[in-house]
């Protein structure tokens, strides 16, 4: 058997998948150590599978892209068809009283869905010593976001935020 010789193209394309073969969702770049007070946000989703969250400390109302940090996936279930392990809970700390930009993307078209959901974004100022649940809703064909505060007791209660535009890149 004779060797067969790879063009340069096909030798990178072949590089390329066996590098990827262990591919998964890029790490979270949020870092906040947050202190005593600062609000715990949640984040929640009602698709089983691949919904993203990023957040924006910084410049909340400028939007941009760039400001965007990756908090991280959920992934309600566990499969030898996807790369990434389930991932079912995420929070984080953010800073108190100053405007916060959330986004949501659902990036697994769905059987029952037909399609990505978002990215969608809010912005509110979250409260000192107040826990809060970041949720990407579906309803119908429907998706939106919604952000609400949740006491000792575990009941929520919507949260005022607004519609953030659309990143700019």
């Amino acid at each position: 058997m004779m060797p067969v010789a790879l063009t340069s193209r096909q030798a990178l394309l072949l590089a390329g998948a066996v590098l990827c073969s262990g591919c998964t969702t890029p790490a979270p770049t949020y870092r906040y150590e947050g202190g005593a007070g600062d609000p715990k946000v949640s984040f929640a989703s009602d698709f089983e599978l691949h919904t993203h969250f990023s957040v924006n400390v910084n410049d909340a109302g400028r939007n941009s892209c760039a400001d965007f940090d990756r908090v991280g996936y959920l992934l309600k279930k566990d499969s030898a068809f996807l790369y990434d392990k389930a991932n079912t809970n995420i929070s984080i700390q953010v800073p108190a009283g100053k405007p916060v930009a959330v986004m949501a993307l659902h990036t697994y078209s769905d059987p029952a869905y037909g399609a990505n959901c978002g990215p969608l974004s809010r912005v509110f100022t979250p409260a000192r010593d107040t826990d809060y649940v970041v949720k990407l809703n579906v309803a119908g064909k429907v998706c939106f976001l919604t952000v609400a505060s949740v006491d000792a007791g575990g009941q929520q209660a919507p949260v005022r935020s607004t519609p953030a535009p659309k990143c700019e890149r």
